[in-house]
Formats: C-alpha cells, sequence, structure tokens
C-alpha cells in the first residue's frame, strides 16, 4: 500500500504533481499556495515516483523539487518542479514539502527589497511557444532579481515553466534601476487559452 499523502503544516497547500514524458526523462510540475498572512522562505520538497510495474510492494524513488524562488508571499502562489530520468512505463507521484520556514517584516525587508514588474506583451506562436514581455524596476540596494514565467492550462495546470537571473548588484549609486525582459514559454501539453502568469523577486545578500 501507498503511505498517505503528506499534508503541508499551516496553511501552505501543494497542488497535485503535473507530468509530462520528454526525450530521456520527465518533467513533474505543482503549484504551492501560501493561504497564511506570513511570508515564507520557499519550502523545500521531495517528489516521490512509484514503480507500479516491481513485483511486490513498489519502493518509492525520491526526487527533489526545485523552488523557483526563495520566498513564498502571504497568499501567493509559485511552482515547483522536479525532472524525473527514466520515468517507469507505469507511475504513480506524490509531494511532499519540508522546512516551511516563516520570514518576519525586519527579514522580508532586509532580504527582500520591493521589486516591480510589468508585463507589457504576452505572444503565443502557432507553435505553441509563449514570449513574455516587460520590464521590471528596483529602487533599493540588491544583489539579483529573479524572474518566474509560468503558463497554466483552463484547468489550472502548469505545462510550461522558466526562470531567469538578472545578476547585480544594484547600490545607491546604480538606483533605481530598470531592466527590459522577453521569456520564452514551451508549453509540454497541447492547450488553448493558456494563462500565464509573473514573479519577481530581489534579493540582498546579507
Amino acid at each position: 500500500p501507498l503511505p498517505p499523502t503528506p499534508t503541508p503544516p499551516g496553511t501552505v497547500q501543494a497542488g497535485p504533481p503535473t507530468c509530462y514524458p520528454v526525450p530521456q526523462g520527465t518533467w513533474c510540475f505543482l503549484l504551492v499556495h501560501n493561504q497564511g498572512p506570513t511570508d515564507l522562505l520557499f519550502p523545500q520538497g521531495v517528489l516521490w515516483v512509484w514503480d507500479l510495474n516491481q513485483q511486490g510492494t513498489p519502493s518509492p524513488r525520491s526526487v527533489p523539487l526545485n523552488a523557483m524562488a526563495l520566498r513564498l508571499p502571504a497568499g501567493g502562489r509559485l511552482p515547483m518542479s522536479a525532472w524525473v530520468p527514466n520515468w517507469p512505463a507505469r507511475a504513480q507521484v506524490r509531494a511532499e514539502l519540508r522546512q516551511l520556514l516563516p520570514l518576519d517584516e525586519a527579514q522580508r525587508e532586509e532580504r527582500f527589497p520591493p521589486v516591480r514588474v510589468e508585463t507589457q506583451r504576452i505572444y503565443q506562436a502557432p507553435d505553441r511557444w509563449v514570449r513574455v514581455e516587460g520590464a521590471w524596476y528596483l529602487e533599493k540596494p540588491a544583489d539579483w532579481v529573479r524572474l518566474v514565467a509560468w503558463a497554466e492550462d483552463p484547468q489550472g495546470r502548469v505545462v510550461a515553466l522558466r526562470g531567469h537571473t538578472f545578476q547585480g548588484p544594484w547600490r545607491d549609486e546604480a538606483l533605481p534601476a530598470r531592466r527590459t525582459f522577453a521569456l520564452y514559454l514551451y508549453p509540454l501539453a497541447v492547450a488553448e487559452d493558456l494563462q500565464v502568469f509573473l514573479w519577481a523577486e530581489a534579493v540582498a545578500l546579507p
């Protein structure tokens, strides 16, 4: 029998993983939603993969879940991903989150200066790629800015995910800072009416 699905502590909810076979392996995505009033350092996680073709009771294989940012904001939701090589012909997966550490207001202001992001244009090409154009704006010192873009199908499943880091640092003489960007998403499932989401995070080292 499979163990019960772990329940994240507090008010963090992890959606079910959605997995897409590609050459050499499989990509799995899920959304994590912080329903509480406090920002969290992004949780670590594990994706458990069962090979249902194994004889007897199958033993799960653990694969790290990768967060695309360092902070999960209060009320926010962000994707996580896992790359699974040697995907079984028949598989079952479950996600487990770990180390949900709250951020107090002083930590958040010191480590995560505010950054504003604007989406200026989203273009979906006939051959399925999506181009997201925009700009971000920074007014306080930071060492890097991380952008995360993802697309969801009408059922709310993540079908494409992309991250990009702009390396600083930006100090007083370089502020305010503004950069433009163009990110390409490549959906792993055919879907119409995709919704595209964008998240920006600035990080200041101690």
